[in-house]
């Protein structure tokens, strides 16, 4: 089987925030190196118990996605992905950047 190399990640424009982008790569980085390794760690399934659609950890981080705001709903890591479904102009990304609970989610 042949090994499988990841494409380079994009430079982000310049109308996103450099530290929330470089956040992202990080972020990506992780998933595709474990992806580009020998022996990838294939990410868990992870259906949340408070309705929230299913998500995936990558390594520690949690990636989920659903309708509405996650703060005080949502509950994960920081540095966790929150992709919403139904938001609109920055609304639709949110990151978990501080907190232990369900608060902390800064929306991008």
């Amino acid at each position: 089987m042949e090994k499988f190399k990841a494409s380079p990640l994009p430079i982000p424009t310049q109308e996103y925030n450099e530290q929330y982008m470089m956040q992202l790569v990080k972020i990506l980085e992780l998933y595709f190196n474990r992806l580009d390794s020998k022996t990838p760690v294939q990410a868990d399934y992870f259906r949340s118990s408070t309705g929230i659609n299913g998500g995936y950890y990558i390594d520690q981080i949690l990636w989920l996605s659903g309708n509405g705001t996650p703060e005080a709903v949502v509950t994960a890591p920081i540095g966790s992905l929150y992709s919403r479904l139904n938001g609109g102009a920055n609304t639709t990304l949110y990151v978990k950047e501080s907190g232990t609970g369900n608060t902390g989610w800064v929306a991008k």
